[in-house]
This record gives structure tokens, C-alpha cells and sequence, in this order.
């Protein structure tokens, strides 16, 4: 993953000086990097990081079911879910990826927002309140606590611990640098929220003025489609926080 990183924007864009702060902008004219390149970059980091968890994941069955015997495979269920059915940003966080930070964020998250409005869906009587508010105040907690466990992880990678240097980094001059360090990190979360609520809002939108059933695949396209343009951006700048972050400039430069 850091290979291609650097090989297309390192290389391709001479050198990671300030004036060449937009050649990595998604959809935009002046870009170095074609918006393919780029989608591939956000996949194969996706990838990297799917693969890295699960191989963990996968290490420690083995040990607890064959090693230390202490449980059965059945045990162990399956840490990512499928795009099967699931062709929106909420549905990406809630069905497919991986629970790791569920007991982390999600219980502490509803208790606060006072909010279990999954209770409705499931026929149960609800133990705090379903309003819709309470809703939206659950998920922007939820992704709160997440964006502040990532950038704290972000924070303590080793090459984070240098000049802190970051082209993205919003700000900087005006923020301390630990906080630009990782600024992306947590905001990558929080800007799930807002998309959340914008699919939300249109999904609500179209059910009322339109409401024309779509086949399953066009469902899929669009669905997919959404996910990729909503997310690549947003993946861009966190990749590009967590390789470069820590580098100094002056150390990196190629001239040609």
C-alpha cells in the first residue's frame, strides 16, 4: 500500500511541497492523479486494511481453537459482512465492516443519546427513547468516539512522531501540531455522519415525491456508486495523513 501510495502521488507530482497542494484532488482538472488511479489507491488501502485486521483475527482462532483449545471454530463469526443487500454509507458501517470498536462506541453512544430505536425494527419495547433525534445524536457519538480512538492511534504511529508535516493538514498554522498531526484521522469519522444524514434526507425525499421501485442491480450501481464517490476523497486524505504526517519535507523532496 505505501508503495503505490508514494509511486503515484510521491513520484508522479515531483516532490510534496506546498505547491503541489491540489495536485492529489479528487475530480479536479488540475489533478496529477486520474480519478482512476486514485479509486484505485482508496480500494487497495481499503484492502490492506481489511486484510490486516482479518489476518489477526484469523491468527488468534487458531491459537484460542487449536493451541489453547479453549474454543470452536463456530465460535468465531465472520468479522466483515457482505455488500449483499448493502449499498449505503450507513449499511457500509453497520453491516459490512468489522465490530472491533462496537463495545467501544455503540452502548456508551446509545446510553447518552439515551436512543434505541432498533428496538422498533425488531418488535421490542424500547428500553430509552426512539426519536428521531436521539437517532442522529447516537450516531454522530458513535463516530465521535471512533474518529478520537483513530486519531489517538494515528498519533502514536512511529513516523508520527517527527516534524508532523502534512500538505492536507487544514490549518496548521492556527492548530497545534499534534492535532494537525491527526487531524484527518478524526474528522474521516465524523464526516461519515454527515453522510449519513444526507442519504437519509434523500432516501426520505425520494420515497415521497417519486417512490419508483428499482431493480436489485440498478439499486447496486447506485448504491456502489454513492459509496465509492462519498468515500474515496475522504480515504484519500486519511491515507495520505497516515504516511506523510510525520515525515520532514526537506528530507523527501526528489528533484528531477
Amino acid at each position: 500500500m505505501l508503495w503505490l501510495f508514494l509511486r503515484t502521488e510521491f513520484i508522479q507530482t515531483r516532490g510534496w511541497g506546498v505547491e503541489h497542494v491540489d495536485d492529489f484532488n479528487l475530480f479536479d482538472e488540475n489533478a496529477k492523479i486520474s480519478t482512476l488511479n486514485q479509486l484505485v489507491i482508496a480500494s487497495c488501502a481499503v484492502f490492506c486494511i481489511y486484510f490486516g485486521i482479518q489476518t489477526i483475527y484469523d491468527i488468534m482462532m487458531f491459537i484460542n481453537v487449536l493451541l489453547l483449545r479453549r474454543y470452536e471454530f463456530g465460535e468465531y463469526l465472520p468479522l466483515f459482512g457482505s455488500f449483499n443487500g448493502n449499498y449505503t454509507v450507513s449499511s457500509l458501517w453497520g453491516n459490512v465492516w468489522h465490530k472491533l470498536m462496537y463495545q467501544l462506541t455503540v452502548p456508551h453512544s446509545k446510553l447518552i443519546a439515551g436512543c434505541d430505536y432498533r428496538a422498533i425494527h425488531l418488535n421490542q419495547p424500547p428500553k430509552y427513547g426512539t426519536e428521531k433525534w436521539r437517532k442522529y445524536l447516537m450516531f454522530f457519538l458513535v463516530f465521535t468516539f471512533t474518529g478520537i480512538f483513530h486519531a489517538m492511534g494515528t498519533l502514536n504511529m512511529p513516523w508520527n512522531l517527527g516534524a508532523g508535516y502534512n500538505i492536507h493538514a487544514p490549518y496548521g498554522e492556527y492548530l497545534p501540531k499534534w492535532i494537525s498531526r491527526c487531524f484527518y484521522s478524526f474528522a474521516f469519522f465524523q464526516f461519515q455522519f454527515f453522510l449519513i444524514v444526507l442519504e437519509e434526507f434523500v432516501q426520505e425525499a425520494y420515497k415521497k415525491f417519486i417512490n419508483v421501485h428499482l431493480p436489485k442491480p440498478i439499486l447496486f450501481i447506485i448504491g456502489m456508486t454513492w459509496i465509492s464517490i462519498s468515500e474515496v476523497y475522504l480515504l484519500l486524505l486519511y491515507l495520505d495523513e497516515l504516511v506523510k504526517s510525520g515525515f520532514d519535507i526537506r528530507e523527501l523532496v526528489i528533484y528531477y
